[in-house]
């Protein structure tokens, strides 16, 4: 999938392309589109920000750790309890002792 088509599903105003969008990233690898998904995890919908959190626990991002951590940090205070949960999962994989709480 090239960068073009990955922003198209990334910039939708449907929710289920945007959420494809961050499946695609996750199953191809695509560590180029690293910052789809962190626009994605700030999506007004829950399952959105569920899938870009999901997504960015399967690439596990080392440069851009620092930027991801604080996504997963303001993710655990989501209202929404999944997007909560996968944001904890996410941050577990970077700090355990604070991704646990």
């Amino acid at each position: 999938v090239n960068r073009a088509e990955v922003e198209q599903l990334a910039s939708s105003n449907r929710a289920g392309l945007r959420q494809l969008a961050c499946q695609l990233i996750a199953h191809f690898q695509s560590g180029r589109d690293i910052d789809q998904l962190v626009r994605l995890a700030k999506d007004p919908q829950a399952g959105v920000r569920i899938e870009a959190f999901q997504a960015l626990g399967q690439l596990k991002p080392i440069e851009e750790k620092e930027t991801v951590m604080a996504i997963a940090r303001q993710g655990m205070k989501d209202p929404n309890s999944e997007a909560a949960l996968s944001a904890g999962w996410l941050l577990a994989l970077y700090a355990p002792l604070e991704g646990q709480r």
